[in-house]
């Protein structure tokens, strides 16, 4: 999900809502995706999101205003992993 907030800090528009799909193999607790971190590549260009649900990483292409947390996400850089 890519929300822009406002400088009193409430969330502007919801412009980019992005959805896991899938499950891990120990159906107990990885029937559906949930994902555990996310966190940016040393470099800043790509933002990681870990789903222990899935057993998965993806890898999203972040470009803009990335110190300031507002990334803007490109779905085109859009990859996984699955372990």
């Amino acid at each position: 999900m890519q929300c822009r907030v406002r400088e009193d800090g409430t969330l502007m528009k919801l412009n980019l809502l992005i959805g896991f799909e899938g499950s891990g193999p120990d159906k107990s607790w990885q029937d559906k995706p949930h994902l555990h971190s996310v966190r940016y590549s040393p470099d800043r260009r790509f933002l990681f999101a870990f789903d222990l649900g899935t057993d998965s990483l993806y890898r999203l292409h972040a470009t803009g205003a990335t110190d300031e947390g507002q990334p803007v996400l490109s779905e085109s850089g859009f990859g996984y992993a699955k372990k």
